[in-house]
């Protein structure tokens, strides 16, 4: 699933001055905030090393349908997230828009509207068939 099909994508940006996404400290906080999310229908996005045996690094990026349940998942992930961590954001993308929020309420917020637009998307567009009714 990508955001193309009807999908939002959400990324959990680290702050200025943060160690890198790919530290043990931030692989673990992401992996917490990932696991639950997995069950909704979370995609992660991972980055693989092919020279060596190191793990997977979590992206922090995510892609999944938006719906009551995911809505509630994800503000709860953000809380998590955003709290005492002073810089750190949340973006979110669905269609052509591309938003961030650095508080759980604009989270909330940005991630409903999300559910609305993928709401009103056509039929068409959400199982995958074209304009001739043919699957792309």
């Amino acid at each position: 699933m990508t955001r193309d099909d009807g999908g939002a994508e959400v990324a959990f940006n680290l702050a200025v001055g943060e160690p890198d996404i790919s530290s043990p400290a931030t692989q673990r906080e992401l992996g917490e905030l990932t696991h639950p999310l997995l069950g909704l229908g979370a995609h992660p996005r991972f980055y693989m090393r092919d020279a060596d045996a190191a793990p997977a690094i979590n992206l922090g990026q995510i892609t999944l349908a938006l719906g009551p349940a995911a809505i509630t998942g994800l503000t709860a992930a953000a809380a998590t997230w955003l709290q005492g961590r002073a810089g750190r954001k949340v973006k979110v993308k669905f269609g052509s828009v591309e938003a961030e929020g650095a508080t759980v309420e604009e989270v909330r917020q940005l991630l409903e509207l999300a559910a609305k637009v993928q709401a009103r998307a056509p039929v068409e567009e959400q199982d995958g068939e074209g304009e001739d009714g043919q699957n792309d």
